[in-house]
């Protein structure tokens, strides 16, 4: 169905509702954590805590459909990619820590539009699994996400938080 068939009262409506929550929503400022203000548990699982990094020598597929391209490298400074380019051009930028890439992929972080924070356990049973899931996303490389459905709204609009 396409926006020009979906004519209905109904659909107007759900569309016109949802128009209006987006309109209310403040987008979050999306700022990279330092090092320091991560938690330990955390830190563990952070290889790089400089905030000049190159990463060098990767393949690089950025989500536009384009062919990927190898031998590439990423610069990041202060939680931002400054530079993306063919390795011999980008060179190592002074005072940056280099990560060897060779051998690896980098991709933007994954969007997954049909999410649940809840499992079955049972017949007609479903727990919440608001610290599980949300690592299992990360690790799987997805760094947005929607939900597809709630058993528990409130623990989900909570995560980004909690994450």
């Amino acid at each position: 169905m396409t926006a020009r068939t979906c004519t209905s009262r109904a659909a107007r409506r759900r569309l016109s509702l949802i128009a209006f929550l987006s309109a209310l929503s403040p987008t979050p400022t999306i700022v990279a954590q330092a090092f320091e203000d991560l938690t330990p548990s955390v830190r563990e699982f952070v290889s790089v805590s400089a905030t000049h990094v190159v990463i060098r020598n990767v393949r690089i597929i950025d989500g536009t459909g384009a062919a990927a391209r190898t031998g590439m490298s990423v610069v990041i400074r202060d939680g931002r990619i400054a530079r993306v380019g063919p390795t011999a051009e980008v060179g190592v930028p002074g005072g940056a820590e280099v990560v060897d890439g060779s051998g690896q992929t980098l991709t933007p972080g994954f969007v997954m539009l049909h999410e649940h924070m809840f499992y079955p356990s049972g017949p007609g049973r479903y727990n919440t699994n608001q610290y599980s899931f949300p690592p299992l996303y990360i690790a799987g490389g997805t760094t947005s996400i929607r939900t597809g459905g709630s058993l528990d709204p409130y623990t989900d609009l909570s995560i980004r938080e909690e994450v």
